[in-house]
């Protein structure tokens, strides 16, 4: 009885060898692992006829935990599933279109969220923001001899200024304290004809000049004057005279 056991222990050792190498030879890895476990099997049984000890047979299917696993790693190996995948070709954009896209994100300003490759990867709606409202400026440039500084606006038909034009006598004392050399030339129009605007104009320039005084800039560096022939406007061209 122990030698046909033996003897079967043998065979399911011999099997299981055979069906390993052929079953990773084949990619078959069902067959690989009920081949090791046959093997092990075969062992544990030899093992137990030959010394009649049950801890004897349990050595010997020690490696049955262990092996299998590492015989499901060497099938995957050979079917290639363990090789690193190969890389995939980079897109190189084109001149046209990375002039398209140029174009694209200059016309969505700071609405456009995605950039570069993403507009050709995310082909749905950009999201878009609403433009801040960019503030009004203060007074426009004059062009007139001298250094151009601004225009001082006046409420239409009065000699008051407006919150702007206040603004804007504070940013003009405040610079000429860095350029104590210079001074200013105040102007105003005096249309042909039109008295009563012209008396307008001298009230202004008068305003104009308390203004700047009252700020700290001395009077004789302030000099003003009528532009005769002028159309009327609301407004006190500043300009500052190189010395």
């Amino acid at each position: 009885m122990l030698k046909a056991q033996r003897a079967v222990g043998l065979l399911l050792v011999a099997l299981g060898g055979a069906g390993e190498v052929v079953g990773l030879d084949s990619g078959l890895f069902d067959a690989v692992v009920l081949s090791h476990c046959a093997a092990a099997f075969g062992a544990a049984l030899y093992a137990l006829t030959m010394t009649g000890r049950l801890t004897d047979a349990l050595t010997a299917l020690l490696p049955v935990p262990v092996l299998a696993p590492a015989a499901a790693v060497l099938l995957a190996w050979k079917r290639g599933d363990l090789a690193r995948p190969a890389p995939q070709p980079r897109r190189t954009m084109r001149f046209a279109e990375g002039a398209g896209l140029a174009l694209a994100l200059a016309a969505l300003g700071e609405g456009a969220h995605a950039y570069g490759p993403a507009l050709w990867d995310v082909p749905a709606a950009v999201a878009r923001e609403t433009p801040k409202a960019l503030p009004a400026p203060v007074a426009a440039p004059v062009e007139s001899e001298g250094t151009v500084l601004y225009q001082v606006h006046f409420l239409p038909g009065k000699a008051e200024l407006t919150d702007e034009g206040r603004a804007l006598l504070d940013r003009i004392a405040d610079t000429m304290h860095y350029y104590p050399l210079d001074d200013l030339q105040l102007s105003a129009a005096a249309p042909t004809g039109e008295p009563d605007v012209t008396a307008l104009s001298l009230a202004r320039l008068e305003e104009v000049e308390q203004g700047l005084a009252d700020r700290g800039l001395a009077r004789s560096r302030i000099h003003a004057q009528l532009r005769r022939g002028v159309p009327a406007t609301t407004t006190v061209d500043v300009v500052i005279l190189p010395p």
